[in-house]
């Protein structure tokens, strides 16, 4: 199978908002227009599908996937308004899942996420997950390849602590 196999004809792409609020979820009658989760985008590109920041809307995401998840999680930054849904998002639990986890905005993506996972922030919940999880370090400005024929172009973004957009 060569490269060129792998890529699909379909180039479709639809966008979901899960999440746009700012840093405090705020559910309620007053948020039912735009929603009360705090960031979290499924993007679709095909067949394949991106996840644009896992606040906590990543928990409804994670109910309403279809079968076990094939996703690649980039993270604009780790501030706890954009990993909070991650502890309470389906797929992490789930041994089918294949996770992908982008970061830029730090040295290494997979420290700065396991802290948010263990105590004293959350009881060392990542015992518990059992998706297939893998960590990708990239540097901003460089260009991403998920999956063959697909890019990501990836910038710094002024934020504290560092982002990328």
């Amino acid at each position: 199978m060569t490269e060129r196999d792998l890529v699909t004809n379909d180039d479709s792409m639809t966008l979901r908002f899960w999440g746009a609020r700012g840093s405090l979820p705020t559910p309620g009658p007053g948020t039912l227009r735009y929603g009360g989760n705090t960031l979290c985008v499924e993007l679709r590109c095909g067949p394949h599908l991106l996840i644009l920041d896992a606040g906590s809307g990543a928990r409804e995401m994670g109910a309403a996937l279809a079968g076990p998840a094939d996703a690649d999680i980039l993270l604009s930054h780790t501030h706890f308004d954009h990993v909070c849904g991650l502890p309470f998002f389906g797929p992490m639990y789930d041994p089918r899942a294949r996770l992908r986890f982008w970061g830029g905005h730090v040295d290494r993506i997979h420290d700065a996420l396991l802290r948010s996972w263990e105590a004293p922030v959350m009881p060392d919940i990542h015992k518990a997950f059992r998706a297939v999880l893998s960590f990708q370090d990239f540097i901003p400005g460089q260009d991403l390849t998920p999956h063959p024929g697909l890019t990501v172009r990836t910038i710094l973004l002024r934020h504290p602590g560092n982002a990328v957009g």
